[in-house]
């Protein structure tokens, strides 16, 4: 049976999600697919690229691996850059992670680190002053 020929576009992305193991042949494997989620191609656009292309269904065995590299991608969110604080005293890390007002605004990073998240920079550093404490020099890095 004759292969239909595929388009330039149609092999680029599929060298851009898959192996090419031999002509007109590519593999998709858990690492080409993590490698494409971190290029922004996500597992539902190369189901609807190779639905939209192909005569016969889907294996299942890659409908499972598209599944189950989406499932593994939605864990992890970039929420932005966030500022890491040295504190020498890892009792009050631990206090300003659990704090009422703190806590919503940070989090402690190993006992010696707290990470501001990313936005809550001011309201960290008045709540943190509320609490008898500031960072030297953060507050003018921040509004710049």
């Amino acid at each position: 049976m004759d292969r239909p020929s595929l388009s330039g576009a149609d092999a680029m992305y599929l060298d851009s999600v898959a192996d090419k193991t031999a002509d007109a042949v590519w593999n998709i494997s858990p690492a080409t697919l993590l490698r494409a989620a971190e290029r922004g191609v996500l597992p539902d656009d190369i189901l609807s690229f190779l639905t939209t292309r192909s005569a016969e269904p889907i294996p299942q065995t890659v409908s499972v691996l598209l599944a189950d590299t989406k499932s593994r991608i939605a864990k992890f969110s970039y929420l932005g850059a966030g500022h890491i604080l040295a504190c020498n005293d890892p009792m009050l890390v631990k206090l300003v992670a659990s704090h009422r007002s703190l806590s919503s605004l940070c989090v402690a990073a190993d006992d010696r680190y707290l990470c501001m998240l990313p936005g809550k920079e001011k309201a960290f550093l008045k709540a943190l002053t509320e609490l008898g404490y500031v960072v030297p020099h953060l507050r003018d890095m921040i509004e710049r």
